[in-house]
């Protein structure tokens, strides 16, 4: 499945060191992801820093998704991957 995430400038941070998605001490254990990039970006928009950009991932394994909401936070359709399946979480494309 194709779903896209708004990170930070730290999590991108932590993405270059680690090479794949971490949860950070003050994070809940997980992350959530959009269904469409227009999505992630709104969700972008929402962060309360400047520079964030926009993951691009594939996750094969569907059933390790946790299906949240059909509007989130007004906005639309996402999904919560748990921290313990970062490493299925396979990186596309990053948008600036």
């Amino acid at each position: 499945m194709r779903l896209f995430r708004a990170i930070s400038p730290a999590e991108r941070l932590a993405l270059n060191v680690f090479g794949i998605l971490t949860a950070g001490p003050s994070s809940c254990e997980g992350k959530h992801f959009a269904t469409t990039l227009e999505h992630a970006r709104a969700w972008g928009q929402k962060l309360p820093i400047e520079g964030f950009i926009v993951l691009e991932v594939e996750i094969e394994a569907v059933d390790v998704l946790y299906f949240i909401s059909e509007n989130l936070d007004m906005i639309g359709p996402a999904y919560f991957l748990d921290e313990k399946h970062f490493d299925m979480c396979k990186i596309v494309t990053i948008h600036e």
